[in-house]
């Protein structure tokens, strides 16, 4: 599956794994490691998915995917939040509001990262057609 995947994560050593953890060369990666800098190129990149680490500079996790979700170019665009260990009710609840697609815990697994990220791409473009058919009908 091909796409664009913007990776945010304050660890820069989990960040040069991503690539060999996903064992995909069709997918385009950039990585980020601060919520700023991050928030600044989605917007002009428009990415077919985002995996946002739990602990950023600049911005929460909660923070980005929310302004994220402020914006009609950013909205759909799907989110796994990646986690450092056990997340509390409050932490579950923002990212239940913020349309957040999935969790997975490090250290992550390489077979679980890779099924995710298909999954999301994939239910990314079946919705981008979607919305293209139903502007094209008038819906």
């Amino acid at each position: 599956m091909m796409g664009r995947v913007m990776i945010v994560d304050c660890d820069c050593s989990f960040l040069e794994k991503i690539p060999e953890l996903l064992h995909n060369p069709e997918l385009i990666l950039e990585t980020f490691t601060n919520g700023f800098d991050a928030l600044h190129e989605i917007k002009h990149e428009n990415p077919d998915l985002i995996l946002i680490g739990t602990d950023l500079s600049g911005l929460t996790a909660i923070q980005l995917t929310a302004l994220l979700r402020l914006s009609c170019e950013t909205k759909d665009i799907p989110v796994i939040l990646l986690t450092d260990g056990w997340m509390d009710d409050e932490l579950l609840r923002e990212s239940r509001i913020c349309r957040i697609r999935k969790w997975l815990k490090k250290p992550l697994d390489a077979s679980e990262l890779s099924d995710s990220v298909n999954a999301a791409l994939l239910e990314h473009e079946h919705d981008k057609k979607k919305g293209e058919i139903s502007a094209q009908s008038g819906i």
